[in-house]
């Protein structure tokens, strides 16, 4: 490729910021971008969430308000993707139609995996929720066929995003909650409902 005298930008994954390097070299590479602001975002929540702990609910015996206080915390990190979309046009400025590549407006699909995760964290310590959850997560054929359906009825009902207004609005949103909806169902009975590597290979 011939990245220019911006090439630097590509291999510290900056490209996706600026609009001269955002659609030159590995254009799907913008998500790795997005992974790394993500994990460099985990340290600062990781305190939050420790101050908020000891704040509120200090001691070992005050788990599930634990669980409920990164749930609510995770819960409001989801919360921020759909404001950053639906306001894009204006933090983002003449760059808005790059935001679509950046960690705010993703950062729903990077909170549900935090909340799936912090449930099956909870769930060791509650042999009966945890014998529920593996109980909803039931035949993991049923959910991952549910998210062919969804993206199938997304991908031939609905269609993407409008290419005519760019990444806003509300089919910008749209792609954004079918991306959550198939991930959820692909996650959830990987996480719950399995009790071996072995059992999930022969699911696959």
């Amino acid at each position: 490729f011939r990245l220019g005298d911006q090439w630097w930008r590509h291999y510290l994954l900056l490209q996706p910021y600026d609009r001269y390097t955002a659609l030159a070299g590995l254009v799907p590479a913008w998500s790795l971008s997005t992974e790394l602001a993500f994990y460099a975002m985990v340290p600062p929540l990781a305190a939050i969430a420790g101050w908020l702990i000891e704040a509120v609910a200090p001691g070992p015996d005050r788990r599930s308000l634990r669980a409920l206080i990164l749930a609510v915390l995770f819960g409001a990190v989801c919360l921020v993707a759909p404001v950053a979309r639906a306001t894009a046009t204006s933090w983002a400025g003449v760059n808005h139609q790059l935001a679509f590549q950046w960690l705010p407006t993703n950062l729903d699909l990077f909170g549900a995996g935090m909340l799936i995760a912090l449930v099956s964290v909870w769930s060791q310590g509650s042999p009966l929720g945890r014998k529920r959850l593996d109980q909803v997560a039931g035949p993991a054929w049923a959910w991952w066929s549910g998210a062919g359906v969804v993206f199938l009825v997304y991908a031939y009902r609905i269609g993407g995003v409008d290419l005519v207004v760019g990444y806003q609005g509300w089919s910008w949103q749209l792609r954004q909650v079918t991306f959550l909806a198939c991930s959820v169902l692909l996650l959830f009975p990987a996480v719950f409902g399995v009790q071996d590597r072995g059992r999930l290979r022969r699911l696959w």
